[in-house]
Parts: structure tokens; C-alpha cells; sequence
């Protein structure tokens, strides 16, 4: 394939909160680089660019390789971030298992 091509690849994902999915993306290697109402801007080390908006990713490679996104490895960290998100907020403490980064044990806190 030349150099020159870019290959896109679109996965469609959902709704989402924008800065709950940018966290996600930051603990799974992507640099996010804008968070807005209207989407969010990413880019990886292999050269990767990433653009979620109205519930799709687009992914462009630079062509020496079908850009991929491991749709369910997001949705874990997406889902984790929640996790956290409606913990904080209802004032409990969640750890997260070393052995399993699915797995958490929650406290709540003390008044």
C-alpha cells in the first residue's frame, strides 16, 4: 500500500460523556488533544488519529496499516470511568484490584 494512503476505519459506539470517554482513551495510550460539546480529538504513538462525535469513532492510519480500535477494550475503560464517576459522587471510595483492573472494592466514607 503507498505510503500516501489513508485508510479510516468507523465504529460506532453511542452516547457518551465527552469527559468520561477522554479518560478512558488517556488510560488506553491515546493523546486526547480537544474535548468538546461536539466530540473529541485523539492521537496514538503508531500514528494514529482518532475523532468521536454523534456516538462514532473514525480512526485514520497513515497507511502502512488498517487502523483498528478494540471496541470492547473502550467500552471497559468507558465503563470503569463511570464506575469511578458514580462513586465519587454518591461519597464512596473505590480501589482497584492489581490482579484485575475490572474489579474494585468500594467503601463508603465517613461523615
Amino acid at each position: 500500500m503507498p505510503c500516501d494512503t489513508i485508510q479510516t476505519t468507523t465504529v460506532d459506539f453511542g452516547k457518551a460523556d465527552h469527559a468520561l470517554l477522554a479518560k478512558a482513551l488517556k488510560e488506553l495510550g491515546w493523546n486526547v488533544t480537544a474535548v468538546a460539546a461536539d466530540g473529541i480529538e485523539a492521537n496514538n504513538a503508531r500514528g494514529e488519529s482518532l475523532e468521536f462525535s454523534d456516538g462514532r469513532f473514525e480512526i485514520s492510519g497513515n497507511g502502512y496499516s488498517t487502523p483498528v480500535l478494540d471496541e470492547k477494550e473502550v467500552r471497559r475503560a468507558y465503563s470503569r470511568q463511570v464506575v469511578n464517576y458514580a462513586a465519587q459522587r454518591f461519597g464512596w471510595s473505590l480501589k482497584q484490584n492489581p490482579a484485575d483492573k475490572n474489579k474494585f472494592t468500594a467503601t463508603k466514607k465517613a461523615f
